[in-house]
């Protein structure tokens, strides 16, 4: 089924940060989501402690890396894009502990239109 939110998470080398993060996100009051951390080359132990993390949320996890050749964030943000399957994405940094309606409000009060050919983000838009 796919998410009606994408939650894109940058990421480079916390992993004790991001745990926090996802322990907040697993408090959400809304459900229909799915996380997409986007990991700007971190190295193979915060990977592995990712993975590990995957099995520990009830909400989907994916992990979206690029090798560490200097900050490219922009970059890694694109690949996330890319990866995510809700109508909504919301994009947060790795350090940001979330209210626990911060998800539902997002949805709530969204009145953004974005077009492109593969995505339309936010409300119907109009011609």
């Amino acid at each position: 089924m796919t998410p009606k939110l994408s939650l894109i998470i940058s990421f480079y080398n916390k992993p004790d940060l991001l745990q926090r993060v996802l322990e907040s996100i697993a408090l959400q009051t809304m459900r229909d989501f799915e996380v997409v951390i986007a990991d700007d080359g971190s190295k193979a132990e915060a990977v592995e402690q990712i993975e590990q993390m995957k099995n520990q949320f009830a909400f989907s996890i994916v992990h979206i890396w690029q090798a560490d050749n200097g900050w490219q964030k922009n970059r890694i943000l694109n690949k996330a894009v890319v990866a995510a399957h809700g109508e909504y994405l919301v994009f947060i940094d790795g350090d940001c502990l979330l209210e626990r309606h911060f998800l539902e409000e997002h949805i709530g009060g969204s009145g953004a239109c974005i077009r492109s050919e593969e995505r339309r983000v936010g409300k119907e838009c109009r011609s």
